[in-house]
């Protein structure tokens, strides 16, 4: 069984990730943990690498320091691309762990994109460029000056989503989600409308075999459309355009 450490939030700011690690990979799991590599000193490198941790994948933002700064703001593009660099170098020729670099865009070009995919080749295995969802943004709420705020918006309008329904929902496809507080819920549910177990009262299997998940299973089969939070939450987004 694979565990991945994502979730909402950064990892890295637990101060026993390195333990949950090392006792994943002890009791047989592969691991693989999402970060945003901020914290990703040569100190974390050497433990995550002997911690034994598979795969990594790296979230960016944008394309350089500028586009990556507008939406990352507090993080530093130069720092992060070493610290990553830097654990590519760490690891060697073990190809472990797997090293992905992913990012979404706004309104860069592709001139910028095809730049940004040549110099993250040379630190990673795999690079991924998408678009950035506008809706989940609060163009008022962010610290950008009044005209970054104004093309925000005007993306925010222009922006065409494609999405459909999941062939199979991940929660059918084995994915199962335990937030830091123990509850365990859908991964798109960020406020705890769909509780489906708490790991303070049951185990994980006592859970996943239980009578709520199989509620659940029932009624997604039925149609996801049927159950309130997830006609809402439970989207495969494709194709991401925005209008030129």
């Amino acid at each position: 069984m694979g565990i991945r450490f994502i979730r909402w939030g950064e990892p890295m700011l637990h101060p026993r990730l390195i333990d949950y690690i090392a006792q994943a990979k002890a009791d047989g799991h592969l691991v693989h943990m999402n970060t945003n590599a901020t914290m990703l000193d040569e100190i974390m490198i050497k433990k995550l690498l002997d911690a034994g941790l598979d795969s990594i994948k790296f979230s960016f933002q944008g394309v350089d320091a500028k586009s990556y700064g507008e939406m990352r703001q507090g993080a530093n593009f130069k720092q992060v691309v070493s610290n990553i660099a830097k654990m590519y170098e760490m690891r060697g020729n073990s190809l472990t762990p797997y090293m992905h670099i992913s990012t979404t865009t706004t309104y860069e070009n592709e001139t910028d994109i095809a730049k940004f995919k040549t110099e993250m080749a040379k630190i990673c295995d795999f690079i991924t460029v998408g678009q950035t969802l506008l809706d989940y943004i609060d163009t008022e709420k962010t610290r950008l000056d009044a005209s970054l705020k104004q093309k925000l918006t005007e993306l925010k309008t222009k922006q065409q989503i494609t999405r459909a329904r999941f062939v199979n929902p991940p929660c059918l496809a084995g994915e199962f989600c335990v937030n830091w507080n123990g509850i365990c819920s859908c991964n798109f549910d960020y406020d705890y409308n769909h509780v489906i177990g708490d790991l303070r009262e049951q185990t994980i299997r006592e859970i996943y075999n239980g009578e709520k998940m199989h509620e659940h299973f029932v009624q997604v089969r039925d149609g996801i459309e049927k159950i309130p939070y997830c006609s809402i939450r439970c989207w495969d987004y494709m194709n991401l355009q925005a209008s030129k």
